[in-house]
């Protein structure tokens, strides 16, 4: 199996790896001329020769041309595909549609965003409160996104396999679109149980921010209004940690810029007496985010509601899985309660913590089985 990567997700590139190599002989199709000094920070052992086979790919804006003459592998995992909208990517579609075209039946095309797969009638039937059509990037009018749509639609309903994170976004990618391929559900984790402590009751607990601070994606007006609801006593109970680098540093360097945002939020959460830690620098490595999450028992869902959970995949569900963490979920972002082994779920935020801080029930030691064995033998071998 090839597994492609167009981003910078290596990370998911180093999981996926270990889900397949149990049944399928594994190479890497990555852009190493180009992010090369990425990698070597984030996952600088992916560039072990010795542990890995890796196709250099050269550039992103060219991804898809040399895997076009690839043709020694059973299967082709694109774990991230054309869903760029940039002009300079429109040769890198014309490939991806010829490589899509040679081996079709053989892709498993792994979704990023739904929503770049729905044609504009569907679009516009989208009902998420915070999700502007006119807005996103890839609907405003313009001719090279109307061409990447129709190529993307085109080039992936090819696909022998359509690869979705959860239920929930297999369900509705379902609702809009209708592609013929098979679906599955592979979960972005190699575990094949996760196992969550249990919670014991302290003093102090520490709920985690996830990801990169982002007012677009998350609303942290209501987090604050929420935990200025809470009493005295139990604000003093909570340690707040931003776990995500900053939107403001720079992808040529790498190197953190001043992050005026993240300044005053902590001062305003300082000002309604909630403590923080925000230790992170810059850019933070596997290692060192592993090592920054391991103290937080909750994770928080504060997701705006633009679709995220329902045609976008979130992160916030993957770091629960990986590094086995409960989450304070919004109990509108999992309809089917797929996560609710792992979940405390809430109406508001201010009760769902309440309900923890005050002891309204036991959370004892789970264990969770991943069923994504079951998933991958549904591949023809």
């Amino acid at each position: 199996m090839l597994i492609l990567e167009n981003a910078v997700h290596y990370h998911n590139v180093k999981v996926y790896e270990k889900i397949f190599k149990n049944k399928f002989l594994i190479t890497l199709y990555l852009a190493i001329n180009e992010d090369k000094e990425f990698i070597k920070l984030d996952c600088p052992e992916l560039l072990n020769k010795k542990k890995y086979n890796i196709i250099n790919a050269w550039s992103h804006k060219i991804f898809f041309l040399k895997s076009i003459f690839l043709n020694k592998f059973d299967y082709y995992f694109v774990s991230y595909g054309p869903e760029q909208n940039k002009f300079y990517f429109l040769f890198n579609y014309i490939f991806y549609l010829i490589f899509s075209l040679i081996y079709n039946k053989k892709i498993i095309y792994r979704f990023g965003r739904c929503d770049l797969f729905f044609d504009k009638i569907k679009l516009k039937k989208l009902r998420f409160k915070d999700y502007n059509f006119k807005e996103e990037n890839f609907a405003k009018e313009n001719i090279f996104t109307n061409i990447f749509r129709k190529i993307r639609i085109k080039a992936v309903k090819n696909s022998g396999y359509l690869s979705f994170e959860t239920k929930t976004l297999r369900e509705n990618f379902k609702k809009y679109a209708n592609f013929k391929s098979k679906h599955l559900v592979i979960k972005p984790t190699h575990k094949n149980e996760i196992e969550i402590k249990r919670f014991k009751s302290r003093n102090r607990i520490i709920l985690g921010l996830h990801g990169a601070l982002d007012p677009r994606r998350r609303d942290y007006n209501i987090l604050l209004n929420e935990l200025n609801k809470l009493n005295i006593k139990n604000k003093k109970k909570i340690i707040l940690k931003f776990l995500g680098s900053s939107n403001f540093i720079s992808k040529r360097t790498l190197k953190k810029k001043r992050d005026v945002f993240k300044e005053n939020l902590i001062k305003k959460f300082k000002s309604i007496g909630i403590k923080t830690i925000s230790t992170n620098k810059g850019f933070l490595t596997r290692k060192e985010y592993s090592k920054h999450i391991e103290n937080v028992e909750f994770l928080l869902d504060i997701q705006k509601k633009d679709g995220h959970f329902f045609i976008k995949p979130t992160g916030l569900i993957t770091d629960a899985q990986n590094f086995s963490k409960r989450i304070l979920m919004n109990l509108e972002n999992d309809p089917l309660r797929e996560y609710k082994k792992l979940s405390v779920y809430y109406n508001t935020l201010s009760s769902g913590i309440n309900k923890i801080l005050d002891k309204k029930f036991k959370m004892n030691k789970v264990k969770i089985k991943v069923n994504n064995k079951t998933e991958i033998n549904k591949i023809d071998n």
